[in-house]
């Protein structure tokens, strides 16, 4: 594999000018959690919703998975050609995610090509960091009340970022990443560790978004729902958390109905209309999308996928998906 160095070099000054713009300090730990951040596009949810179980369970109709409820690992196949594999992911930063089982690293060792939701490079960087910071000169500080920034203020702290490091951040993106406890936060995740392994060892890689789709996901609601999520996921941090503990539980039972359930018991939003869109935007049309961009390396054959777990679930997830354009799936793990 061929990697042009002076064109990273180039985003690299690109990026650390952008940074100092946004009055974000490009320190190694926080250049860690934005790393994070910039993969937290998994609709993981907090709390907070007073709407009824049963209207929840509608909303979250189309992902709720009915015929594959369990397993992170499936292989697909179809005749004449060479099978490849598909692994739902969790991104954190935990051991238990992040060593994968024999059936998975065999598979891994030996495809061909890597493809994640979106090729882990400086230009995916660049735009998701244009996408996640204000551009038009608003910061947290003056579009949020002021008790609710001081109660954001103190649990970024937590993260090692003091209100120089996060004050341009769009609400949407803090919010995602006060969702997960600060211990699983970091750079090592399941994702870029599968990313970065494949380079180290000139495999091909690819992406099933582009940069600018992938962060799209930071504007997708208007300003007054961003802050409304952020409200909910601050004053209901700790009920948060232990969502995000479920979850992570769920995933590591290897339990997609479990999983779909907990998020569909903890959405953020406070409304059911906000609910569906997170639902609709984060997750199904993402599917639609990353499905139609699967083909050419499915005919190709031998290539792992690595998407979020909750991609594969549900009538619209992408197992289903597969099976209709006539590809098997068979869980492996």
């Amino acid at each position: 594999m061929s990697v042009d160095l002076n064109a990273d070099l180039v985003r690299v000054h690109r990026l650390v000018r952008l940074l100092r713009h946004s009055g974000y300090t490009p320190v190694m730990r926080t250049s860690r959690l934005l790393i994070h951040v910039l993969l937290l596009i998994l609709a993981l949810p907090g709390s907070g919703l007073a709407a009824s179980r049963d209207d929840l369970m509608r909303v979250f109709a189309d992902i709720v998975p009915r015929k594959y409820t369990r397993g992170i690992f499936w292989k697909i196949e179809k005749p004449g050609l060479r099978p490849s594999y598909l692994l739902g992911t969790i991104h954190v930063d935990d051991p238990r995610v992040t060593r994968l089982p024999p059936v998975i690293q065999r598979a891994f060792d030996g495809a061909q090509t890597v493809c994640t939701e979106v090729k882990m490079d400086f230009r995916m960087l660049e735009m998701e960091l244009k996408s996640m910071y204000f551009q038009d000169g608003r910061s947290l500080k003056t579009l949020l009340p002021k008790r609710l920034y001081q109660a954001t203020a103190r649990l970024m702290k937590r993260y090692g970022l003091q209100s120089g490091s996060f004050d341009r951040m769009k609400p949407f993106a803090v919010a995602y990443l006060l969702n997960i406890p600060p211990r699983y936060v970091g750079a090592q995740m399941l994702d870029m560790r599968l990313y970065t392994s494949a380079i180290s060892r000139n495999k091909q890689v690819c992406g099933l978004e582009t940069a600018a789709e992938h962060g799209a996901a930071f504007d997708f609601l208007d300003m007054r729902e961003q802050v409304n999520m952020l409200r909910q996921t601050v004053n209901n941090i700790e009920q948060v958390h232990a969502s995000f503990r479920r979850l992570l539980q769920a995933w590591l039972d290897r339990d997609l109905k479990a999983m779909v359930t907990v998020g569909a018991r903890s959405n953020w939003t406070g409304d059911l209309a906000s609910a569906k869109k997170l639902v609709d935007w984060l997750i199904v049309r993402r599917n639609r999308i990353m499905h139609r961009r699967m083909q050419p390396w499915l005919r190709r054959g031998n290539t792992f996928f690595a998407v979020g777990t909750l991609h594969l679930t549900g009538r619209l997830g992408l197992l289903r998906l597969l099976e209709g354009s006539g590809y098997r799936v068979t869980r492996l793990y």
